[in-house]
């Protein structure tokens, strides 16, 4: 949920507007425990874990969302929320004189309480005046909340409307930039979302909106089917923006291939992982950052269609002739899994051949998972399919719950050449189901 509805505006928005927020963990582990948060809350929550939970100020229950509850679900649980408990729903004494006053403070206080009709009302009659600053301001309002209901035909007007008042204003554009990416996003132009938003990474930093313009490009390159340069956009999130509210969100999504709960900003990707500790899922992270190291000279050249550079794996012109027999009686080509790996080739012809390599992998065990798994991500290695095949082949030979090759899999069946996909998901099949 730190992902999620922690690091969403409306949500924070909302709840220093009408709650007094503290985090509280019963459970006794961790730097987090607090004793008078727990003895506050009591046992009235369902689990320790990450959530949301409502308390009257004399310590009673009133509502609870559900465990890892995605932003738009806590979002709609929090106004409903209030408008079945209207005694904490009040407008403080401020807020009513701000709301009396009008203006921009007025719309804003209302799209931050979620009152949008009347939000929607008052920014309309800041377009209506000459305060250009503030007409402005009125359409980046309507047009979060546009995107909040999903009116993507309003949004588009207003959009437009922002950008042709920008004369040349930076901040303006990058603004009317970041929402058009968002609409491109929900519409599921992916190309288009693609071509509009990774350039804006560049151009829109310094930016408050740049944290939101990577992490949306990252989504793009994700559903484009192109993960690294994904793991690009959110990685630079986690090298350069640690504080910024989308630090943890981009974190977990940075972990796709390792972690083990859907993620609904990627349409509730899950790899099939297993149950795995929070190690995996930072080796998971880690795993990302070094593609994301791979590919900060093409971002900083602005070369979005740049591969991230080969992993060196054995050719098969330096593998001994010994290693190539197909004579299963080669002790020195058993014992070197790299050698191995490097005899693999992709294609129906290879078949044979690579059957005969696979069932030596497997005899080998844990030796050959490391090398697969560097093969697989080498887009220059020739077999990189058939290396997945026999990387599933050789955790099921052997039992092994290994999370890194799993992730490797996972991986490896979003992968752009078919064939390599095409194994990855055969050979994932072939795995007990967890």
């Amino acid at each position: 949920m730190r992902a999620g509805c922690f690091a969403e505006d409306r949500v924070i928005q909302l709840i220093d507007r009408r709650f007094v927020a503290f985090f509280f963990n019963r459970s006794g582990v961790g730097e987090g425990f607090d004793r008078a948060a727990s003895d506050f809350v009591g046992k009235q929550t369902k689990n320790p874990y990450a959530y949301f939970a409502a308390f009257t100020p004399d310590g009673k229950i009133v509502g609870e969302s559900d465990l890892y509850a995605d932003k738009e679900a806590v979002m709609a649980w929090l106004v409903q929320l209030l408008a079945d408990h209207p005694k904490y729903a009040g407008a403080s004494a401020n807020e009513t004189a701000v709301l009396a006053q009008g203006g921009l403070a007025a719309a804003r206080l209302s799209e931050e309480l979620a009152h949008y009709d009347d939000a929607v009302r008052r920014y309309d009659a800041l377009l209506a005046g000459t305060d250009a600053a503030a007409q402005a301001a009125a359409l980046s309002g309507l047009l979060r909340i546009a995107r909040y209901r999903g009116d993507w035909a309003a949004h588009e007007a207003a959009e437009q409307r922002l950008r042709a008042g920008a004369a040349g204003d930076m901040a303006r554009l990058v603004d009317a930039d970041v929402e058009q990416g968002y609409r491109l996003l929900a519409q599921k132009e992916w190309a288009r979302a693609r071509v509009l938003l990774q350039p804006l990474t560049r151009r829109a930093n310094p930016s408050s909106r740049l944290a939101e313009a990577h992490f949306a490009a990252g989504r793009a390159c994700w559903f484009a089917e192109d993960p690294d340069w994904a793991l690009f956009h959110w990685c630079w999130i986690v090298d350069h923006m640690p504080e910024d509210r989308l630090y943890m969100r981009a974190r977990i999504a940075a972990a796709a291939f390792g972690m083990p709960y859907p993620n609904s900003e990627l349409g509730d990707w899950k790899p099939e992982v297993g149950n795995i500790g929070t190690q995996h899922i930072v080796a998971a992270v880690d795993r990302a950052i070094q593609t994301y190291r791979s590919l900060l000279p093409a971002f900083e050249r602005g070369d979005f269609t740049a591969r991230k550079p080969a992993v060196a794996v054995a050719p098969l012109d330096d593998v001994p002739d010994t290693a190539r027999s197909d004579e299963p009686a080669d002790v020195g080509a058993m014992r070197s899994p790299m050698l191995l790996v490097a005899r693999l080739r992709d294609g129906n012809e290879h078949v044979p051949a690579n059957n005969l390599v696979v069932r030596r992998l497997e005899q080998l065990g844990r030796p050959a998972i490391a090398p697969l798994i560097t093969a697989i991500a080498d887009e220059h290695f020739p077999g990189r399919g058939y290396a997945a095949w026999a990387l599933s082949q050789v955790l099921k030979a052997n039992g092994f719950d290994d999370a890194a090759a799993l992730a490797a899999l996972q991986q490896a069946r979003r992968d752009r050449n078919s064939y390599v996909a095409t194994l990855a998901r055969s050979g994932l099949s072939t795995l007990p189901a967890k």
